[in-house]
C-alpha cells in the first residue's frame, strides 16, 4: 500500500514549483541530445530518428505535463490572492503541524478566556484557531455570553475551514 503524504499549500506550491523546474531540465538535456545525435555524422538516419522521435515525445509530453502544474499553481495564487488573511500563514501553518493540541480541560479554558478577552485574536494569528474543539467550545462561550460579533467571526472561520 502507498503511503501519502498531506501536504500544506505552501508545500504544495514548492512541489509544484519543483516539479516544472526537474521537467524543464529533462526537456533541455533532450534538447541537447537531440542537437548532438544531429551533429554527430556516425549516426545512422534511422537510429538518429527513432532517438529524435523518442526524444520529442518525451518533450511533448513533459511541456504538457508543466501546462498542467502552472496551471494547477496560478489557480493556488489566485485562490490565495482572493482570500488573502483567511489563509493560513506559513508561520501558522508551521505551528499547527509541530502543535500536538492535546488540551487539558484547564488549557482548553485558558485558550479560550484569552480569546474571549482579546489576548489571541479571533483570527488566523490564534494558534489554536483551526482546531476543531477549541472553536467549537469558543462558538459555544461566546453564544452564551451573547458575543455575537465573536460569534460571526467564528462561525466565518468555520465555513473556510470547512470549504
Amino acid at each position: 500500500m502507498d503511503e501519502y503524504k498531506v501536504l500544506t499549500v505552501w508545500e504544495l506550491l514548492d512541489f509544484l514549483k519543483q516539479k516544472v523546474k526537474q521537467n524543464a531540465e529533462i526537456i533541455q538535456k533532450n534538447t541537447t541530445a537531440m542537437f548532438h545525435a544531429k551533429s554527430n555524422s556516425d549516426e545512422a538516419a534511422e537510429s538518429y530518428s527513432q532517438l529524435f522521435g523518442a526524444l520529442s515525445q518525451e518533450n511533448a509530453s513533459l511541456t504538457k505535463e508543466n501546462t498542467k502544474l502552472l496551471s494547477i499553481f496560478n489557480g493556488l495564487l489566485e485562490l490565495s490572492k482572493l482570500f488573502g488573511n483567511r489563509l493560513l500563514t506559513r508561520e501558522n501553518e508551521e505551528k499547527l503541524k509541530n502543535e500536538t493540541f492535546n488540551f487539558s480541560e484547564e488549557e482548553l479554558e485558558e485558550y479560550i478566556n484569552k480569546t474571549l478577552k482579546g489576548d489571541l485574536p479571533i483570527n488566523d494569528s490564534n494558534p489554536y484557531i483551526h482546531h476543531s474543539l477549541f472553536l467549537d467550545k469558543l462558538l459555544d462561550r461566546c453564544q452564551a455570553e451573547e458575543m455575537y460579533e465573536q460569534c460571526a467571526e467564528i462561525l466565518k472561520l468555520k465555513s473556510v475551514i470547512k470549504s
